[in-house]
């Protein structure tokens, strides 16, 4: 046992990288010396603040003291830590998403609303992959397959699909113009649902940036036209009198 306090400082007091830090500091805790972690913990978070496991050992080792306050603070912040990284389920969500894998979308979806519940974003997804679940109990198909197929986006049909569910899926399969009048009729039979008419700007801005590309594209393909035209028609006398000079 003296030994191995010997080996753990000297490593300890020599810069150890990261790694070893954890492994050291977990062997001096499960050796009852929970004291010593405090100690080296709160030397090395001042060179790595942001380190989670660290954090963990010093709330833990806290804990094992009896220090109750100070062991809740640091788990405090462990769990500012841990918010921050919730994104990455959201992103995972997304590309799940796209990869038509829905379980393991939705399991991340849920993960993210439980701490960010406002997020309009997730809650679509979260409402299209209800969809499918209730396609997929009414047979036999799975859960994981391609979204629903809807109908054209004429008024009527509009009108009587008009939920943000609905609107959601015409998103997933591009068709921004139809989920924009979507949402649009949602808002004005639900003029109290904040989370649609929020969805609704976003998907404007959208809808917005899309046709101002499109149209940008069109005035370079057209411009690059009529000078062509204009070289053609500044070369074609000349054609003419090389071919019969």
């Amino acid at each position: 046992m003296e030994d191995n306090t010997l080996l753990y400082d000297e490593i300890l007091k020599n810069g150890p990288s990261q790694s070893t830090l954890h492994i050291v500091l977990t062997r001096i805790k499960d050796e009852g010396r929970s004291n010593e972690v405090v100690k080296w913990c709160i030397a090395f978070l001042r060179v790595y603040p942001k380190d989670v496991y660290l954090r963990m050992l010093l709330a833990e080792s806290y804990l094992d003291l009896g220090l109750i306050g100070q062991s809740e603070t640091e788990f405090v912040k462990v769990l500012s830590y841990m918010n921050d990284l919730l994104a990455a389920h959201k992103r995972l969500a997304e590309i799940y998403e796209k990869q038509k894998r829905f379980k393991e979308a939705e399991a991340h979806a849920k993960i993210f609303l439980a701490h960010h519940p406002e997020d309009s974003d997730m809650g679509g997804l979260h409402n299209r992959v209800k969809v499918v679940e209730k396609a997929a109990a009414g047979g036999a198909e799975e859960l994981d397959q391609e979204w629903p197929v809807l109908p054209d986006g004429d008024d009527e049909s509009l009108v009587a699909f008009a939920t943000p569910t609905i609107a959601e899926l015409y998103f997933s399969q591009g068709q921004l113009d139809a989920a924009v009048a979507t949402y649009e009729q949602v808002v004005e039979e639900h003029p109290d649902d904040t989370a649609s008419a929020e969805r609704l700007l976003k998907l404007k801005d959208q809808l917005k940036t899309s046709l101002s590309g499109t149209a940008k594209e069109y005035e370079t393909v057209h411009g690059q036209e009529e000078r062509l035209i204009a070289v053609l028609e500044k070369w074609l006398p000349r054609v003419g009198e090389i071919k019969y000079g």
